[in-house]
C-alpha cells in the first residue's frame, strides 16, 4: 500500500487542503531547531540508482601542473647536460604521464541542514525532543505504512548514497585529444588550439569502466532529500499526483556518513571500481616569446663543460599545466529539487517549500558546487605531489540552502529573529513582479506613437516571447540569432546569474540594436561606454555624470528624451553594480515610461518627483541615463 491516502493515515486527515490552511500547518511544522547529527566515517554499502541529472562542465584551469621539467634538464652540466637542455627546450611542450587520484569529498553542508530540518533524531527513543523536524510533526502517532514505521525507515536510510558518474574531462574535447609532438615547436602544426592544455586519460584494454573518461561515484544527501521531501510534498502540496515510496533497506545505513562523495575504493563496496588512479598526459606548447628570450651564457671550463650559471641563465624554468574539467551525472538530483523547491508550472507541481511563497515568487534552480579533492603526481622526477581541490557541479541542488533559509530563517521565524533578506538570495531575477509563463508574445499595453530609437524599441519589445526564467528575452521574429533554443530546451531555468554565457536577447541587446552600437553585453560596462565615471567603495560601484552619461541625481524630466538608455541597479545577486538597462519610450512632467527586455514585464513607469527628478520604482533603482 502506498502513502497516497493521506486523509486516512496522517495527522492532517481532517484539515481541508487549502493554501491558507496549508500555510498555517506548515508554519507549525517547521518551527523549531533540530539537533545536530554527528557524521560517521564510513559509507553505507547500499546504493540507490535512478534518473540521472547531468550537470554543466566545471572548468578548472591549469589544475594539473608540470613545472620543473626544463629546469632539471638544464642543470645537469657537462656535454650530456648541454644536449639534454637543448632538447628539453625544443620538446618541452609534451609532458609524460602523471597520476591523478580522486579523493573522497563532501557534499555542500546546506544539504545536510535541509535533511535535518525535514527529520532528525532517534525515532526509537522515548526521550522528549529526540525526534524532530517537519515529518515528525506531520505523521500521526504510531502511524505505520505497509507494516513499517516511516520515521524509522527514513532514519535508517539516512546514510544511503545514490549512484553517479564523474566525467573527466569535457567529453567532446577529450575524445578528439591527440598527443602528437609537432616536428617544429613554433611552426603551424595543425593542432586544434581549442584542445591545448587538456589532459588525456590513458586507458588500458581492461579498463572498460572508464572508456568514456567516466569514473563511478557515490553521492550523499540526495537520497534522503528525495525521500523526505517527497513525503512532505505528497502530504502538503494541493493536487499533487506524486506518490512517495518509503525506503526499505536490508541493512541499517543510519551509522554511515550521509554527506560524502565517494570516488576511491572503500572497504564495504561490493562493486568498487579499481581504476581510480589514472595516468594522464598533456600537450601545451611553450610560448614563443619565452623561447626567443635572450639568456645570459653559463660559465664553462676548458673542456666546454658547464660549471656555473647565473640566475635563470641557461635554464628554462617553465610551468606546463592542463585544465581539469569535471562534470557529473547524479541519480535523483533533479527529482529531489523538484520535490523541494522547483518552480511550479502545473497544478500540484513544484516543490513543497513553494507552498509558503507569496504569489509570483519562485526559487531559482541552480547547480550545487562542491569541491572535489584530488592528489596529482607529476611525471617529473623528484617533484612533490599536488594536493588540491577542483570545482565540481551537481545539477539542480544549488539553491536548496537558500530556499530552506528563506523558509526557516525568514518567513517562519519569529519577527525578532528573522533573517531579513534571506529570501532575496533564493528568488529569481525581478522576483518582485508576478510572472505568468505563456507561449504568446503578449503585446505592450499602449500603442506605438513614437519614431526613431524609441519607436523601434517598442516594436522589438512588443514582439518578444518569454524565454529563460520566463522573462521576455526571446526575439523570435526580429532577432532569432540571439537565442539558444537547444540550451533553452535543456534547461529553461539555469542559475542566475548564469555561470556561463547563454545566448538570449539580454537587456543590453535592446540598446545595441536600437542605438546601432556594439557595446558590452554587461550593463555596467555599457554605462562606462556612455562615459559614466565609476568609483568603487566596499565592493559597491557608484556612478557619476560624464560624457553622455547623466547620473540619476543630475537627471530631470527636462534633460531626458525618448530613446535614451536608462540604467538600473536591480536587487539580485549582482546588485553591487548596474545590472539592468532599458530604453526611455516617453517623457512627461509626471512620469517617464520605459521598455526593456530580459525582464518580468515589458514596460515600466517611473514617476517624476516634485523636484523634477525621476523616481525609482519597486526593485528598480535608477543609476543614470545614456544619451545616444
Amino acid at each position: 500500500m502506498g502513502f497516497q491516502d493521506i486523509s486516512d493515515k496522517i495527522f492532517l486527515m481532517n484539515i481541508p487542503r487549502k493554501p491558507l490552511v496549508l500555510l498555517t500547518v506548515l508554519l507549525f511544522l517547521i518551527l523549531g531547531s533540530a539537533p545536530q547529527v554527528t557524521a560517521a566515517t564510513t559509507v553505507c554499502p547500499q546504493f540507490k540508482s535512478g534518473s540521472l541529472s547531468p550537470s554543466d562542465v566545471a572548468t578548472n584551469p591549469n589544475e594539473l601542473k608540470e613545472d620543473d621539467v626544463i629546469n632539471k634538464a638544464c642543470s645537469q652540466g657537462g656535454l650530456i647536460g648541454f644536449v639534454t637542455c637543448v632538447l628539453a627546450k625544443l620538446f618541452a611542450d609534451y609532458t609524460g604521464p602523471g597520476n591523478l587520484n580522486l579523493q573522497d569529498s563532501q557534499m555542500p553542508p546546506y544539504l545536510r541542514r535541509a535533511n535535518r530540518l525535514a527529520l532528525s533524531g532517534d525515532p526509537t527513543s522515548d526521550e522528549p525532543g529526540e525526534l524532530n523536524g517537519s515529518i515528525a510533526r506531520v505523521l500521526a502517532p504510531n502511524y505505520r505504512q505497509d507494516d513499517r514505521d516511516p520515521l524509522e525507515e527514513l532514519t535508517k536510510s539516512e546514510g544511503q548514497l545514490v549512484t553517479g558518474t564523474i566525467i573527466l574531462n569535457n567529453r567532446a574535447l577529450q575524445k578528439g585529444f591527440t598527443t602528437t609532438i609537432p616536428s617544429a615547436v613554433y611552426e603551424d602544426t595543425g593542432f586544434d588550439p581549442n584542445r591545448l592544455g587538456y589532459y588525456d586519460l590513458q586507458l588500458g584494454a581492461e579498463e572498460e569502466a572508464v572508456a568514456n573518461y567516466d569514473v563511478q561515484g557515490r553521492f550523499g544527501e540526495v537520497s534522503p532529500l528525495y525521500d523526505r521531501f517527497g513525503l512532505l510534498k505528497q502530504a502538503l502540496v494541493p493536487f499533487t499526483q506524486e506518490v512517495a515510496d518509503i525506503p526499505d533497506l536490508d541493512k541499517d545505513c543510519s551509522a554511515y556518513d550521509p554527506s560524502t562523495i565517494v570516488v576511491t575504493p572503500t572497504v564495504g563496496f561490493a562493486d568498487a571500481n579499481p581504476h581510480r588512479v589514472a595516468p594522464w598526459t598533456a600537450y601545451q606548447p611553450v610560448p614563443e616569446e619565452d623561447a626567443e628570450e635572450e639568456r645570459l651564457p653559463c660559465e664553462t671550463d676548458e673542456d666546454g663543460n658547464i660549471t656555473d650559471c647565473p640566475d635563470s641563465a641557461g635554464e628554462f624554468n617553465y610551468e606546463i599545466g592542463g585544465n581539469l574539467d569535471t562534470q557529473t551525472e547524479v541519480s535523483y538530483a533533479s527529482d529531489a529539487w523538484e520535490r523541494i523547491g522547483a518552480p511550479s508550472t502545473t497544478a500540484g507541481g513544484g516543490g513543497v517549500l513553494n507552498v509558503l511563497l507569496p504569489p509570483g515568487k519562485f526559487f531559482m534552480t541552480e547547480q550545487a558546487k562542491p569541491l572535489l579533492n584530488y592528489v596529482y603526481d607529476p611525471h617529473s622526477e623528484g617533484k612533490a605531489t599536488y594536493n588540491d581541490s577542483s570545482n565540481l557541479h551537481i545539477a539542480d541542488l544549488g539553491n536548496v540552502g537558500s530556499a530552506t533559509s528563506c523558509i526557516y530563517d525568514q518567513l517562519t521565524a519569529h519577527p525578532a529573529n528573522a533573517a531579513v533578506g534571506a529570501c532575496e538570495a533564493a528568488f529569481g531575477p525581478f522576483a518582485g513582479f508576478p510572472i505568468v509563463c505563456t507561449d504568446e508574445a503578449t503585446p505592450l499595453e499602449f500603442p506605438n506613437t513614437m519614431g526613431g530609437i524609441a519607436g523601434r524599441a517598442w516594436e522589438i519589445v512588443n514582439n518578444l516571447y518569454q524565454g529563460f526564467w520566463c522573462l521576455w528575452n526571446w526575439s523570435k521574429d526580429d532577432y532569432p540569432q540571439y537565442f539558444d533554443e537547444a540550451e533553452y530546451a535543456r534547461n529553461p531555468n539555469p542559475p542566475y546569474p548564469p555561470d556561463k554565457f547563454i545566448n538570449m536577447f539580454w537587456c543590453t541587446r535592446l540598446v545595441n540594436t536600437t542605438h546601432g552600437k556594439s557595446y558590452s553585453l554587461l550593463s555596467n560596462e555599457m554605462a562606462k561606454s556612455f562615459g559614466a565615471i565609476v568609483t568603487a567603495s566596499g565592493g559597491t560601484e557608484t556612478y557619476s555624470s560624464g560624457g553622455r552619461f547623466i547620473a540619476a541625481r543630475d537627471a530631470t524630466w527636462h534633460n531626458l528624451q525618448p530613446g535614451y538608455a536608462v540604467f538600473f541597479r536591480v536587487s539580485n545577486a549582482t546588485s553591487w553594480r548596474i545590472n539592468h538597462v532599458g530604453i526611455v519610450y516617453s517623457v512627461t512632467q509626471d512620469a517617464i515610461r520605459i521598455v526593456h527586455s530580459n525582464a518580468a514585464t515589458k514596460s515600466l513607469v517611473l514617476p517624476v518627483g516634485d523636484d523634477g527628478r525621476i523616481q525609482s520604482a519597486g526593485g528598480f533603482k535608477i543609476e543614470g541615463f545614456g544619451r545616444p
